[in-house]
């Protein structure tokens, strides 16, 4: 536990460290691309988030650059994070864009770590024969290049995948190259996985004897580092193989065994299977209450597995329902926005509509008042005239031109 902490804090100063540099680097270029890449590996597990919000800045960036081999890695890095959240399809999206790119700038590792990424992804898509074609172009790159350490997890890769297929010897050939190369790299850990992969090959061949010393080698490496997960599966395997030699005593003993190491570690989903093995146990050495008791607690597990699966994938829908719902609040929002703007805009030309009819109203008003004035005025000054031209002539001593040039 200690040393667990230990590695997050570790993991925590450097992310810390990486976050000061990138917000030194003011200038725009390769180096800022590669610095929040670096960012966004680190903090890919503890804050997916954060990670992918670094590495869609360096992909954004790097294509204003023209910079392909930051491309690249950015679309990789997206395609990791996509994938550790459980969405397959954006995942293949992003790995396949890397691998374009690295096919296109000759980056020949890369294209390997493609190649292996996207096997990965169409292996837990059920895709074996794509899954296969990719974990093959990668071994042959690998192979040719050197790098040992990737080569020997994609024959683990191809092993498991001709496991999968029921090919017994193909995938017991490529385990047992896994477990070479892995000793000779001094990866324990590996090697036991690659030796309890080639045991599952030899029993399914019928192969009793070099099942039972590859599932113990796989046991003794793992418990030489303290992995209980890969001893608990050596462990089950180991107990099987028991049964199967009808030594029922040896077989409960190695499950019982493992059942209690699987529950300090808190391995579930071993517990589910380990009851279900224990069950058969009993019932093989005719304990049958023994057997029911199993299998009612293999049950028990299987059952929380079930619901605790079932509870991701409601939180996961709901958690979308949510987004959904949101996402339309704020589109109805919008909708009534823009509603709201143009009744505000048509309510505002029906002012200024309202405004200059008022004026026209009021100047038409005013003008016929005008005019209706000026008619009175003119009527008045005829009548004027009338009167004064009848004066005129009632008097013979005044002109007529004199009298109308005055007025």
């Amino acid at each position: 536990m200690t040393g667990s902490v230990c590695s997050v804090s570790g993991q925590q100063t450097e992310a810390d460290s990486l976050r000061a540099v990138v917000s030194e680097i003011t200038t725009e270029d390769t180096n800022r691309v590669n610095s929040l890449l670096a960012l966004a590996w680190i903090l890919r597990m503890e804050s997916p988030s954060e990670a992918m919000d670094y590495s869609n800045e360096a992909l954004e960036l790097s294509s204003r650059l023209n910079f392909l081999r930051g491309k690249a890695t950015s679309q990789s890095t997206i395609g990791v994070i996509h994938y550790r959240s459980g969405n397959l399809p954006e995942a293949l999206s992003a790995h396949l864009q890397a691998l374009k790119l690295r096919d296109q700038i000759g980056d020949q590792n890369g294209v390997a770590k493609s190649c292996i990424n996207i096997g990965n992804i169409y292996t837990d898509m059920g895709n074996m024969a794509e899954a296969m074609a990719n974990y093959q172009r990668a071994m042959g790159i690998l192979e040719s290049t050197g790098d040992e350490e990737r080569l020997a997890m994609v024959c683990l890769n191809i092993g498991g995948l001709y496991l999968a297929q029921g090919q017994n010897e193909p995938a017991r050939t490529f385990c047992i190259r896994t477990a070479e190369i892995a000793e000779s790299l001094g990866d324990p850990l590996l090697e036991a996985q690659a030796l309890n992969n080639s045991g599952v090959c030899y029993q399914n061949l019928g192969k009793s004897d070099s099942a039972m010393w590859a599932y113990n080698q796989s046991y003794k490496l793992a418990e030489s580092e303290s992995e209980k997960v890969m001893m608990v599966d050596a462990g089950i395997n180991i107990g099987n193989m028991y049964r199967q030699m009808g030594d029922i005593t040896n077989a409960i003993k190695w499950h019982n065994d493992m059942v209690s190491i699987a529950q300090d570690d808190g391995y579930t989903d071993a517990l589910a299977d380990l009851f279900h093995q224990l069950s058969d146990d009993y019932a093989a050495r005719g304990d049958y209450r023994s057997a029911y008791e199993s299998y009612v607690r293999f049950k028990t597990y299987s059952d929380s597995i079930y619901n605790e699966n079932n509870s991701e994938i409601i939180a996961e829908m709901q958690a979308k329902y949510e987004s959904e719902q949101k996402d339309m609040e704020l589109a109805r929002l919008e909708n009534k926005l823009e509603k709201e703007e143009s009744q505000r805009q048509r309510g505002s030309v029906w002012i200024i509509v309202g405004v200059v009819g008022f004026l026209l109203v009021t100047g038409l008003i005013i003008a016929i008042v005008i005019v209706s004035g000026n008619r009175k005025r003119d009527r008045m000054i005829i009548e004027a005239q009338q009167n004064q031209i009848s004066r005129m002539y009632s008097n013979p001593g005044m002109k007529h031109s004199d009298q109308y040039n005055k007025q």
